[in-house]
């Protein structure tokens, strides 16, 4: 078995929710379907782009006085179906290991929502959390990360960011993220030329801390 991959001795950890702690993309995908026929008949969910703020989405899609009246449709489609929502394999073990305070969950989604998924798949939830509603700007932007990090109370730049998306990828790059840790073959899609991972991981059951030190077990071989 090959030695582990030292990553680096991060300080904090900051952690995208849907496709990297929770996997959800069977059920928001049901939900953006639905809300669909009535808001955009002529949209496809295989278009969507993942990472994003849900209301950034929307207000590119639909005429503006109609923007807050469906979210608010979504995210009630959403809520519906959160008990599908399942533990990415090695979230739940990973999370647990991590100094007390030093792990915040950054995620695109509204917090009533993140919430609900974690709890759905039994992840033990973090002490801060940054959602949509705190931030002005959603990913690809680095405020969400930049905020991650003030709530681990540690520079941006002794932060370990895993994402699964394009966008959340490129919101780490920008914010100055000192390692972005993939999750999945889809980490490996640029948002824009050269803003990918330092590393890929299948899921993280691939990834340990201990002792201070970020391994990585298992890396995916970029495609």
């Amino acid at each position: 078995m090959p030695s582990p991959r030292v990553l680096g001795r991060p300080s904090a950890f900051l952690f995208d929710c849907d496709g990297v702690l929770v996997d959800s993309l069977a059920s928001a995908e049901a939900a953006w379907a639905a809300w669909a026929t009535t808001y955009k008949p002529d949209f496809d969910v295989r278009d969507l782009q993942h990472g994003r703020r849900a209301m950034d989405t929307i207000a590119e899609l639909i005429e503006a006085d109609l923007v807050e009246q469906a979210f608010e449709d979504l995210l009630a489609r959403e809520l519906e179906t959160v008990d599908g929502t399942v533990a990415i394999p090695g979230a739940a073990a990973l999370t647990a290991s991590l100094p007390t305070g030093r792990w915040v969950a950054v995620t695109s989604g509204p917090r009533k929502l993140a919430l609900a998924r974690l709890n759905s798949a039994g992840i033990t939830l973090p002490e801060r959390l940054v959602t949509a509603e705190d931030v002005d700007r959603g990913k690809p932007d680095p405020q969400p990360y930049e905020r991650g990090a003030e709530q681990a109370g540690v520079p941006i730049g002794e932060c370990v960011v895993f994402e699964d998306a394009p966008a959340g990828i490129a919101a780490a790059r920008a914010a100055g993220a000192g390692w972005v840790v993939g999750v999945g073959a889809g980490a490996y899609t640029p948002w824009s030329e050269g803003l990918l991972p330092d590393v890929v991981v299948p899921d993280l059951s691939a990834v340990r801390f201990v002792d201070g030190e970020l391994l990585i077990d298992e890396e995916l071989p970029k495609p």
